[in-house]
């Protein structure tokens, strides 16, 4: 399969028809198109967090689940991207949360975020090397989801799709002084790493419901100031050495800032938590964009 492959000629190889469509109509309607790209994505990154489980040593699998994991989570932004687009910030909500609900239920083992992995060695979970290797392979994870995005961007689903390719430039998202974007990334991680380790209700799902939907509002408010990522490796993938920001702003910014937030989370838990029981976080703030 080739990048000029679109989803027409897979659903012809498949079906060994053309796809029903309305006359003078090329492209999937706009919420169909993005549940397409959400499903592409999880069912690629669940078979192999599925096969990485029953094929590799012990000793390795749990980076192979952090990858894959961490993939599909910077994947879904590209989706995100065209819900915000033709719906506005309301559009953004329901995409992030909806697909993060689910994939977080099917994907239960790994880490979403480098968050989650710096929780775990703050918490004393895991040793520092141990760490130090699952954080490499989420950054890995953040560089082949944006090719896994453009990917399925070539697949032609829908106009702004093809709009995209053509306008792609490597320019920078943060686009506030650097001061600013250090104090939202840390503050943004900080309490919402700090709520993720409530235990506000004994509904999984609405307990999930509020937390995904806390991560979705912090993007909706920073997504034009540093493009919110509070996320280091869908960062780094996204825009690490893009145009307009160094590459020591860029760690200071999106990787500093979010380890020290997450680090004033755990402290901030100790001395002060909802009146429930206090959970540990296990994976970290997930959302995201792909302006």
């Amino acid at each position: 399969m080739n990048a000029s492959t679109s989803w027409r000629d897979i659903y012809q190889i498949m079906s060994g028809t053309e796809p029903f469509l309305p006359s003078g109509y090329q492209h999937l309607p706009t919420p169909l198109a993005v549940c397409s790209l959400y499903l592409w994505a999880l069912l690629f990154c669940t078979s192999m967090h599925f096969l990485s489980q029953v094929v590799l040593p012990r000793s390795i699998v749990i980076y192979a689940l952090d990858f894959f994991k961490t993939m599909a989570f910077c994947t879904y932004p590209f989706g995100h991207a065209l819900m915000r687009k033709s719906y506005g910030p309301i559009g953004f909500y329901v995409g992030n949360v909806s697909i993060n609900i689910v994939t977080a239920n099917i994907m239960k083992k790994g880490a979403a975020s480098p968050i989650g992995n710096f929780d775990n060695y703050l918490s004393k979970t895991v040793s520092l090397p141990v760490v130090c290797i699952r954080l490499l392979a989420q950054i890995a994870a953040g560089f082949a989801a944006f090719r896994l995005g453009l990917f399925l961007f070539h697949l032609d689903l829908h106009p702004l799709f093809t709009e995209k390719l053509m306008s792609i430039d490597c320019d920078t998202d943060l686009k506030v002084s650097v001061l600013f974007g250090f104090l939202f990334e840390t503050v943004g991680v900080l309490y919402d790493c700090w709520l993720a380790s409530q235990n506000l209700s004994r509904v999984g799902l609405l307990e999930q419901f509020i937390k995904f939907s806390n991560s979705a509002m912090l993007v909706n408010l920073g997504w034009s100031w540093t493009g919110a990522y509070l996320h280091p490796a869908m960062a780094s993938g996204f825009t690490y050495g893009c145009k307009g920001t160094a590459s020591l702003v860029h760690i200071l910014v999106y990787w500093v800032g979010p380890f020290i937030g997450c680090y004033g989370a755990l402290h901030l838990n100790q001395r002060f938590s909802l009146p429930t029981m206090k959970t540990k976080l296990k994976n970290g703030p997930v959302k995201n964009k792909a302006d």
